[in-house]
């Protein structure tokens, strides 16, 4: 799941920030782009991620929940 956030990031972050950043050497390139990608990949797109992860797990344990729930019990005599 990491890659998933990570290379999206790198991505857009080079696509913004190319022009800008072309003159510079690029190793200080790759400094400047990880310095930028990290917090937003931690604080911004992995959470999303993990509730995505989240709500579709639980999607499919509801479903096998309800399959294995065993009939309600006949209480009138």
């Amino acid at each position: 799941m990491v890659w998933v956030s990570v290379v999206p990031t790198l991505m857009l972050a080079n696509l913004f920030l190319g022009e800008l950043l072309s003159t510079l050497q690029p190793a200080l390139r790759t400094a400047v782009l990880a310095t930028v990608a990290v917090p937003v990949v931690i604080y911004v797109v992995m959470p999303q991620l993990e509730r995505l992860r989240v709500r579709i797990v639980n999607r499919g344990s509801n479903k096998q929940r309800k399959a294995m729930k065993p009939p309600a019990a006949n209480t009138s005599a």
